[in-house]
């Protein structure tokens, strides 16, 4: 997709993507800082749930009802390193968007923050209530012990009560500047008109901005398992992990294919094959991939019996083993690489997910371009580009997480009955 960069007088960055002939527009305005900068745990997330709960002019009925009246969808995005407020609507409906955008992302009061907290602390219960919930909770806290990134459920929960109105609208005033921000607009419309409609509506936000410098990511050295009780629970579930590099590394290409190949592409996938299929030892078993700043995480996950604690980890054992030490099938590779095309076709089909897309890496310092050219180095990817980063980043042993009952702790010789 084309796109015209430009910046309103206060140095906020604009990017617009005309789309001719489209029925709905998307704007996303993104604000550099997310978890990442929080002192303490939920602050970020608070922060942006907060956003639409009312200003000095729109209660948070009113906003809703503007909502529901203009069929604007407007959403806020909390993540590790931003925040951002989105909306899609009508072509026709321009002008009102922006203004509701706007009003929130300027004069949100965050006056509402007991009732949302108590919200958040039943969301978070609810999902720690499931052990895979809990188990992905422990191996986090695990990989990042006392870094933001770390700041899981569990941590959310114990910190909320502490939390105040004052205190989460100071951390997202230090965030709101506009070199800190940028805003994307993806859609039917006119560049030449949507510019000064921005600049009548966010040109007087300050310049600054620049969020709290993030503490560095001190790595856990393996071996480690943590291990959790969960009583009564059917399953064990089992996470290991391995620290990978940050966002705009080259490895993030070949790392994100061997993570398809191995667990995050279908059925067809190794892990599921190995583990499931040939030797039934998993309900549910997949890996993951992801990045951050400065640092990133490989992971798997298997949901098994109590009494294949030790088997599955012995599997997982032999399966990292095997893409270290075994040179991939290129159709493997080939088959993984079609997935990751496919994904990312699927994901740049509407203006909201381009606009997002768009908003995300420029905030990141990505560029606009980002997916495309990370789409060209996964298909430029070689098999012995997965061996090698195999071997360089899931060769040291890992950091694991298992929730179990305290009695298949005690058989895995992982705990005391």
């Amino acid at each position: 997709m084309s796109f015209e960069t430009t910046g309103l007088s206060n140095g906020l960055p604009v990017v617009v993507s005309p789309a001719p002939g489209t029925p709905r527009t998307a704007v996303c305005i993104a604000i550099r800082g997310g978890s990442r900068t929080e002192a303490q745990p939920g602050v970020a997330g608070l922060a942006a749930r907060l956003l639409l709960k009312g200003t000095p002019s729109r209660s948070a009925e009113r906003i809703a009802d503007e909502m529901d009246r203009r069929a604007i969808d407007l959403d806020e995005i909390s993540g590790s390193e931003h925040m951002m407020l989105r909306a899609t609507f009508l072509n026709s409906q321009l002008e009102p968007a922006l203004d509701l955008m706007a009003d929130i992302l300027q004069h949100s009061t965050f006056a509402d923050l007991p009732k949302e907290a108590a919200r958040l602390a039943g969301e978070i219960q609810a999902s720690l209530d499931q052990p895979v919930a809990r188990a992905r909770d422990l191996f986090v806290r695990s990989v990042f012990p006392g870094h933001p990134y770390g700041h899981t459920g569990s941590l959310v929960l114990k910190s909320l009560p502490g939390l105040d109105v004052e205190g989460v609208r100071g951390w997202y005033r230090r965030q709101l500047g506009a070199g800190n921000m940028n805003v994307v607009v993806v859609g039917d419309v006119d560049p030449d008109a949507v510019v000064p409609a921005l600049e009548a509506r966010l040109g007087g936000i300050a310049p600054g901005g620049e969020p709290s410098v993030a503490p560095a990511v001190s790595r856990v050295v393996g071996p480690v398992i943590a291990t959790e009780v969960k009583a009564e629970a059917h399953q064990a579930q089992i996470y290991q992990g391995w620290y990978t590099r940050g966002h705009g590394h080259l490895d993030r290409a070949p790392l994100s294919a061997l993570n398809t190949l191995l667990g995050a592409g279908g059925l067809s996938c190794r892990l599921f094959v190995e583990l499931r299929d040939k030797r039934g030892l998993a309900y549910t078993v997949r890996s993951g991939f992801s990045t951050f700043a400065d640092v990133g995480l490989f992971s798997l996950y298997i949901g098994t019996s109590a009494e294949n604690i030790r088997r599955a980890l012995e599997g997982f054992a032999e399966q990292m083993a095997r893409v270290r030490d075994e040179a991939i099938l290129p159709d493997e590779l080939a088959h993984a690489q079609g997935h990751l095309q496919g994904e990312f076709v699927l994901g740049h089909e509407t203006n909201t997910q381009r606009c997002t897309d768009f908003a995300v890496h420029h905030i990141l310092g990505l560029g606009l371009d980002f997916t495309a050219r990370f789409l060209e180095e996964v298909l430029a990817t070689r098999p012995e580009d997965l061996q090698r980063i195999a071997q360089e980043y899931l060769s040291p042993e890992p950091v694991a997480a298992v929730v179990a009952t305290r009695e298949a702790l005690a058989a895995a010789g992982l705990g005391s009955p």
